[in-house]
């Protein structure tokens, strides 16, 4: 997933942030009580908070809710939206 426009949308609790892929979609990422979201739009939508949820894990304490954004991108560089999504569909 190549990430574009990256913006960070809350700089304290919780860590949030969006961005565009490279498939025009957007997305979501918010780290809050030790679990981190990442959430992503139908292509050429605008909203992916409500979008579906292509990475949900617990990675801190429930204290916990920030969270820099070097290690955020280490966990998702590796997540291919096409098999993810595929997934998802198939466990519906």
């Amino acid at each position: 997933m190549k990430i574009e426009n990256l913006e960070c949308t809350c700089g304290a609790c919780p860590s949030q942030w969006e961005f565009k892929t490279d498939d025009n979609r957007m997305a979501y990422v918010r780290y809050r009580w030790g679990y981190l979201s990442v959430r992503i739009s139908e292509p050429n939508e605008i909203d992916a908070v409500e979008g579906i949820e292509i990475l949900g894990r617990e990675i801190g304490d429930k204290m916990c809710s920030v969270i820099d954004w070097d290690t955020v991108e280490g966990l998702i560089k590796d997540i291919h939206i096409e098999n993810t999504l595929a997934s998802h569909k198939n466990n519906k």
